[in-house]
Order: C-alpha cells, then sequence, then structure tokens
C-alpha cells in the first residue's frame, strides 16, 4: 500500500512511507504514527489530508521555521468576524442562539496543516501528555507543545489550503483544480 501511495504521488525513490495503525482519537493514530518514524529523523510533518493545497514556498519556510524553533504551522490570519454565542455549552444547543460578544480577530490566525515539529520533541511532548493527562483531547498537535510550554511559530499560508470537509467543500476544491488554479 505504502509503495503504492509513493508511485501514485510520483515520490523521488529517496521519500519513504511508513504506516501505522489508527487510534481512537487523532492525537492516538498521530501518536502511533510518530512512534514508526525513524529515529533519525530531525523533522515530522503532520498533515491530516484534509487540506490538498498547501503551497510548497510555504512547506519549505515552515519546515525552517520548525527547525529553529523546535514546532512551526501553516496557519492564515482570521478575516471573518467572529462572533461567540452566549450560553454556549460542549453538545448543547439552545432554541436560539444569542451573541454574547465579538471577537476582535487581530492576532487569530486559523491553523492549517502540515505542523511540522523538531521529532524528538513532539514525540517527547506526545509520551509526557500520554502519562500526565491521557483523558486531555487536544485538536491539533501544535496545542500539544503549547500545553507544555513550548514555542510553535506561525507560517502565513494561503487560504487555498482550506479543509474539505463537506460536500462543498469537495465542490469547490474540483473546481479549484479543473480551473488550475491550485494543483
Amino acid at each position: 500500500m505504502a509503495l503504492e501511495c509513493a508511485t501514485k504521488a510520483k515520490l523521488p525513490r529517496r521519500v519513504r512511507i511508513d504506516t501505522a495503525d489508527g487510534g481512537a482519537r487523532r492525537q492516538d493514530s498521530v501518536f502511533n504514527g510518530l512512534k514508526e518514524t525513524s529515529p533519525s529523523a530531525e523533522l515530522v510533518l503532520i498533515h491530516d489530508a484534509a487540506r490538498p493545497f498547501p503551497e510548497r514556498s510555504a512547506l519549505v519556510q515552515v519546515c525552517q521555521r520548525a527547525a529553529e524553533v523546535g514546532g512551526a504551522i501553516l496557519a492564515c490570519r482570521v478575516r471573518d468576524t467572529i462572533k461567540k454565542e452566549a450560553g454556549a455549552r460542549a453538545g448543547r444547543m439552545p432554541a436560539v442562539q444569542i451573541i454574547e460578544t465579538t471577537v476582535p480577530r487581530a492576532g487569530l490566525w486559523q491553523a492549517q496543516t502540515p505542523q511540522v515539529f523538531r521529532r524528538e520533541l513532539i514525540l517527547e511532548c506526545f509520551e509526557n501528555l500520554a502519562a500526565s493527562a491521557p483523558d486531555k483531547e487536544m485538536t491539533d498537535d501544535a496545542a500539544i507543545l503549547e500545553y507544555f510550554g513550548k514555542p510553535v511559530a506561525l507560517v502565513e499560508s494561503s487560504s487555498m489550503n482550506f479543509k474539505v470537509t463537506q460536500p462543498e467543500d469537495l465542490a469547490i476544491a474540483e473546481a479549484l483544480l479543473k480551473a488550475g488554479i491550485v494543483s
């Protein structure tokens, strides 16, 4: 399977693809994958594959920043006005959503993937999380470094590296590919 993926992606022979079993949560799957990486690897790129359009120049830059800082992620500045609803509780939708406040967007970024880390650092943080707070749920890998007070650099990326999760996202992605806007 890994060889088939590498062939389809036209990856250079020097690129090695290994697989790992998934886990109950995204972070468990990533941890399993990290444990399968080569100890000689300096950096690991964690990519959810739901963002198929990262720009090559941004990939180079995020790798450079991760090598310097320890971790770096692709992200784009928040452009929309963000509203926080009043009385929001996990898993509960009130009959009518009421705005509590407008969240200032200055300094807000939308996280993207891939997220890149020094292998030893991210593996150490995952191991520490598993030992100290195994039930703590993290929505992305950078959050694990943040949890342990480790810096993570932001690398500005294009909004074209959007997340394909809904049918309309797939239609947009297909139209962009067909028009040659992304590759």
